[in-house]
């Protein structure tokens, strides 16, 4: 088991990118707002009034990422949500930076669409088992 990071600066290309996990196998993914340390250090240095401070939350707002991370079962899994990425943003990688993927393994885990989707396997899987061996 894995959980895929996506860094994305480009915002607007968030839907789209979760459509495409989905279709990759992806059963589910959560999103959180980001902003990297160098926005916040830079923009602190600028904030000496009130209305500065007010000017660069709501560009802070505007400028920030998101950073989507799922739980995927199969590497094979991993490796076609990448490479669905990454076509996603290949043409516009050029023009600005875009973030980032990475990928670490899992040890365990509990809850979750996979956890769901693992745990009502194994009952199916179990009960299957269960009637064969009564049919021999």
């Amino acid at each position: 088991m894995y959980v895929l990071f996506i860094i994305l600066n480009e915002i607007e290309y968030l839907t789209e990118i979760i459509k495409k996990m989905k279709e990759a196998g992806v059963r589910g993914a959560t999103v959180i707002e980001g902003t990297s340390a160098s926005e916040i250090v830079d923009n602190d240095l600028y904030t000496a009034s009130f209305l500065a401070s007010l000017v660069n939350a709501y560009e802070r707002r505007n400028k920030a990422s998101r950073v989507i991370f799922s739980l995927i079962e199969r590497e094979e899994q991993v490796q076609r949500a990448m490479e669905e990425v990454q076509k996603i943003l290949e043409g516009e990688a050029k023009k600005s930076p875009l973030g980032m993927m990475f990928v670490l393994p899992v040890a365990h885990m509990q809850g979750g669409e996979l956890g769901r989707h693992i745990e009502s396997r194994d009952k199916k899987r179990k009960l299957e088992e269960k009637n064969a061996s009564k049919s021999e």
